[in-house]
């Protein structure tokens, strides 16, 4: 199996084109809406839905826009992405005013973010090729 993508929610379109393309570097694949009728259907939200999609590589992100969105409390629900840089985006994140979380666990290091809609995403170095198969291993 592969994780094809990952939908998550976003109070408003600015704060998730700022996080996710700027800040990430992810590129828009597209934009696009979803009906109440679908909207419903699916996500028991009977209105229009914006939704953007941005990806890059192996990662595919469907954000949705729903206005006055808090995440869940506690934040436990979150995906993890490897970044190239993970030092350099953590100085970039923190620079944005971007809430970064570091904690230990089992003898490492470990590392969360938030987007600007308080979603929770963990970070990890991405491995350099040599090192993927390690990774995979792990």
């Amino acid at each position: 199996m592969v994780l094809d993508h990952v939908g998550i929610m976003n109070k408003d379109e600015v704060s998730a084109i700022r996080f996710y393309g700027d800040l990430l570097g992810l590129e828009k694949m597209k934009e696009s809406s979803v009906s109440p009728e679908l909207a419903q259907k699916l996500f028991s939200l009977g209105q229009e839905i914006g939704m953007l999609v941005y990806g890059k590589e192996s990662l595919k992100v469907e954000i949705f826009i729903i206005p006055g969105f808090t995440p869940p409390s506690p934040s436990v629900p979150h995906f993890c992405i490897q970044v190239p840089d993970l030092p350099g985006f953590l100085e970039k994140a923190k620079g944005e005013g971007v809430t970064v979380i570091v904690a230990e666990r089992g003898g490492r290091t470990v590392y969360f973010t938030e987007d600007f809609s308080g979603n929770r995403i963990e970070l990890k170095q991405q491995a350099h090729a040599g090192n993927r198969s390690k990774l995979l291993a792990h």
